[in-house]
């Protein structure tokens, strides 16, 4: 290996030789209104130096900051990993020039129980709106909106501000910005997202008063709910009876007490198959329905407040008692944990979709 290096040295040394003989005629220079005069070689070789020393010197620079870069978001990352969140916070402040590092800052401060402030005008990308709303929206979530706007408006191809606006636009009741942002969101997809964002699309314009055939998804309730509206006794039976094998035929008659889309069908088909429900979903609807005569064999089995409710709903009459039956929370969030008294497509706590269930204890 040696000998091949210097015998390919020796090469290019004869050639750099022969070129220089070959080329020792004087040439005039013109610089800056100065004449002289120099072996043609020598500007060759001047010139080439030149650049590769630029070149050298420019890379050498831009590496020296990367390296620095590195160096500070590599500690940072051992002083998360390790629990030490203060000295993760120096060095991640002194990176904030770099929009891509605000996610990772934003997780240091929420576990030293701070809240993040940014000047959004030195970014370009969205990211830092993105990671502010998303930080803020339980509590001002017409701020969030703002926010995650602006940093569609600066990023087009920000998804992770229009995923958070596109649910913030549904919890608000602002159906057709939802959709039409869905939508946006379907064509723009990665192909491992694109059907979960199409069922998503597909569960908006459900809530929105239509539906699909029977067939063509699972599991998603306003979807359910939209194919048992109606009069259609053996409609609602099959959709039902699907509902139930699938595991969330609990969840699609507490979504249609809540809708108000209840139909003696549904009543009987419910009487029928009482075994296939929870207690607690069954005294709700018998509450609901005024059916108290249903409600003595399943009273061992309920919770607390559905007790008392049966239980002085003699003397709890009218509005305040639909107002107290509302109020007990049946859903929880399988992605955070949160415990809802209405059903919503979207979880208001994390903004997961589809991830509300009946609780199967209370």
């Amino acid at each position: 290996m040696t000998a091949a290096r210097i015998i390919l040295f020796v090469i290019l040394l004869i050639l750099v030789l022969l070129f220089a003989y070959s080329n020792l005629s004087l040439v005039e220079i013109k610089l800056f209104g100065l004449k002289f005069r120099a072996p043609l070689f020598l500007i060759l070789l001047g010139a080439i130096g030149i650049g590769v020393a630029t070149a050298y010197g420019y890379t050498e620079l831009k590496g020296a900051g990367l390296a620095r870069y590195s160096k500070k978001l590599r500690n940072s990352l051992i002083n998360i990993g390790t629990g030490r969140y203060r000295k993760a916070e120096d060095d991640l402040r002194s990176l904030l020039s770099r929009e891509e590092v605000v996610p990772l800052y934003n997780e240091v401060l929420k576990e030293l129980g701070k809240s993040i402030t940014l000047y959004y005008d030195r970014y370009s990308l969205g990211i830092a709106e993105t990671i502010v709303a998303e930080s803020i929206y339980r509590e001002e979530i017409d701020r969030a909106v703002d926010l995650l706007e602006r940093a569609v408006g600066k990023n087009p191809d920000n998804l992770r501000a229009k995923r958070s606006l596109r649910s913030l636009y549904f919890i608000r009741g602002e159906l057709e910005k939802a959709i039409d942002l869905q939508k946006d969101i379907v064509r723009n997809s990665q192909k491992e997202d694109l059907k979960r964002e199409e069922l998503i699309l597909s569960e908006m314009i459900s809530c929105s008063g239509t539906g699909k055939e029977l067939d063509s998804k699972r599991g998603w309730l306003c979807y359910y709910l939209s194919q048992i509206s109606g009069d259609n006794g053996k409609r609602a039976k099959k959709v039902f009876t699907r509902a139930i094998s699938e595991g969330i035929g609990n969840e699609v008659l507490r979504l249609a007490q809540e809708k108000g889309a209840l139909s003696p069908h549904i009543l009987t088909f419910v009487t029928e198959n009482e075994d296939r429900f929870y207690p607690s979903i069954l005294g709700l609807l018998y509450l609901q329905v005024g059916r108290r005569d249903r409600l003595e064999d399943l009273k061992e089995n309920l919770p607390e407040p559905i007790k008392l409710l049966i239980e002085e709903g003699e003397q709890i009459r009218g509005e305040c008692f639909k107002e107290l039956l509302g109020m007990i929370r049946v859903w929880k969030c399988h992605n955070c944990g949160a415990e809802l008294s209405r059903y919503s497509p979207v979880c208001e706590n994390c903004l997961h979709w589809n991830t509300l269930r009946v609780k199967g204890g209370i």
